[in-house]
């Protein structure tokens, strides 16, 4: 679910609301209100089979039994990397075509 009010997409940097001056003219990846939103609505709601967790990575049938041995792994970071870089490396994963979609270089400003 994305609230009606809501954009995903790419947004250039220095165009957005509240952008101080001299933000650089860069392309960003993120959401972005279109319309007003009243306080306490949802603005996006995620099924848990999409979404990648360090919970996913502890029940995973390959790096289950990984994750337990490599207390580093139980951090969000760590666990995330091993993760992602796993499901976009799967040719058969559910996540690869939209970990093939991401950008490989992400500039910040």
């Amino acid at each position: 679910y994305i609230h009606p009010n809501m954009s995903i997409g790419t947004f250039l940097l220095s165009s957005l609301p509240g952008a101080p001056i001299g933000t650089p003219d860069v392309e960003v990846r993120g959401l972005q209100a279109k319309g007003d939103i009243e306080k306490g609505h949802v603005l996006f709601a995620v099924p848990e089979n999409l979404m990648l967790t360090v919970r996913k990575l502890e029940k995973h049938h390959l790096l289950g039994t990984l994750y337990k041995r490599v207390p580093q792994l139980h951090d969000d970071i760590g666990g995330l990397a091993v993760l992602v870089l796993t499901e976009a490396l799967n040719r058969t994963s559910s996540f690869r075509e939209y970990m093939c979609s991401l950008p490989e270089h992400v500039p910040l400003p």
